[in-house]
């Protein structure tokens, strides 16, 4: 009896010692999960506010956030998320993440995921990220093409739907192969209702100049050998297609039909038409939505800044695209739609025609156009000089009969400028 009173009572002690333990493990965990949140708020100070209800870690390296808020400086608005999760290869707190993403170390894993994303469609906050992207949050620079508003699309497919806000679910991993120098960043993000897109980027990752270890795939550490994009419209284009004839009051039969002709216009300038295989795939997305892949293998590694600044024919032959329309593929790589040696007569001079083996290719210049043909040109190099004397190059993003937007490229990325078409004074264009 003795001997099973003493057993007993050593298993209660055992317990009891595991338990308090575990309570001071995570007691530990919850500091320094604690700790690296504050000193995450205090690196996002200069540029938002955070806040957060609660912070919560696990020993197997998960780290919540719960009820995040995030309030840009200068902006009377809000982002929320329910919870942000964070996971990575050696990181049992985000202090932890915040000392190797400061050095350039980063993990050899590490996933984010913010689950109930709320942004007001009617705050400054949705205005100043339209602005900033051009008009175009999700879709593509096809979208608006024929339907012309004072608003943009987006914001004018949201007010008919009689969304307030858009509700969002997003997914990033990063993982990095050290040895191969090789970075692969996976990005999935979920409009409910709307669309949803995921992007995988694979990069071929240069040491810094500090050292060893290996930074951010931004600016020139970092150059693109494969890209995977996927956009499943999830009934926006059906929205679009109603907003759109109601506004110009046809039928929606019509609008498509105008819509396909525009883009037809659009890519046939100055190169051969698009492929009926093409035109055909197009319209039955643009009538029932469905999903779009495109991939991208760079012929040879190329730097992330460099991206931006490609026309539409160096997209073709520098990335070599292949695209997927609802499952079926599109040959892209017959058609060669924008020659870069076709060079227009001189005025009042008949041009005469020359053998193929006598062209000679010559140098891309700019051009000189009217202002109203811009939206000829999209995505092309342009050069929009205004009547106060700014001028602005980069790749031409959007552009309807009120103004263009000018994507130049900068280092790590780009930036988009919205000019009035009032205030142009010179146009031109890269051919």
């Amino acid at each position: 009896m003795r001997v099973g009173k003493t057993l007993r009572t050593g298993m209660i002690i055992g317990v009891v010692a595991v338990a308090a333990g575990y309570g001071l493990a995570m007691l530990y965990l919850w500091y320094s999960a604690s700790e690296g949140m504050d000193r995450i708020a205090a690196m996002a100070r200069p540029y938002a506010l955070l806040k957060w209800d609660s912070v919560s870690a696990n020993v197997g390296g998960s780290i919540a956030v719960d009820n995040l808020r995030v309030k840009p400086r200068g902006i009377d608005d809000e982002i929320t998320a329910q919870r942000v999760i964070v996971r990575g290869t050696g990181i049992k707190a985000l202090s932890d993440l915040v000392r190797r993403v400061r050095s350039g170390d980063l993990p050899k894993s590490l996933e984010l995921s913010a689950e109930g994303v709320r942004l007001p469609v009617d705050g400054p906050l949705y205005r100043a990220l339209q602005r900033r992207s051009g008009g175009r949050l999700w879709g593509t620079p096809l979208d608006d093409v024929a339907c012309d508003g004072n608003a943009s699309l987006e914001t004018r497919v949201l007010d008919a739907l009689d969304v307030r806000n858009l509700r969002m679910h997003l997914d990033v991993r990063v993982n990095l192969r050290r040895a191969a120098r090789r970075m692969a960043v996976f990005l999935n993000m979920a409009v409910q209702g709307v669309a949803a897109t995921s992007v995988d980027a694979y990069f071929k990752v240069e040491p810094q100049d500090s050292g060893e270890e290996y930074g951010l795939p931004t600016g020139s550490s970092a150059k693109v050998v494969g890209l995977q994009i996927h956009y499943a419209d999830q009934g926006f284009n059906e929205s679009r297609n109603y907003v759109c004839a109601a506004e110009r009051d046809i039928p929606v039969d019509q609008f498509l039909s105008d819509h396909v002709a525009a883009v037809q216009t659009l890519y046939a300038h100055g190169g051969a038409p698009l492929p009926d295989a093409l035109v055909a795939r197009y319209r039955e997305y643009a009538t029932y939505g469905g999903d779009l892949r495109l991939t991208l293998e760079p012929a040879a590694p190329m730097a992330i800044s460099r991206l931006a600044t490609l026309d539409r024919q160096g997209f073709i032959d520098r990335l070599h695209p292949a695209l997927v329309i609802n499952g079926r593929s599109v040959n892209l790589a017959p058609a060669r739609w924008f020659p870069p040696t076709a060079v227009a007569a001189t005025a009042g001079t008949p041009e005469t025609p020359s053998a193929p083996g006598d062209r000679k290719p010559r140098s891309p210049t700019f051009r000189a156009l009217q202002p109203a043909d811009l939206i000829s040109h999209l995505g092309d190099t342009v050069r929009v000089t205004t009547s106060a004397g700014k001028t602005y190059t980069g790749v031409l993003a959007q552009a309807d009969d009120r103004a263009v937007v000018v994507r130049e490229a900068m280092k790590g990325g780009s930036v988009g400028y919205t000019v009035a078409m009032s205030d142009i004074d010179e146009a031109q264009v890269l051919r």
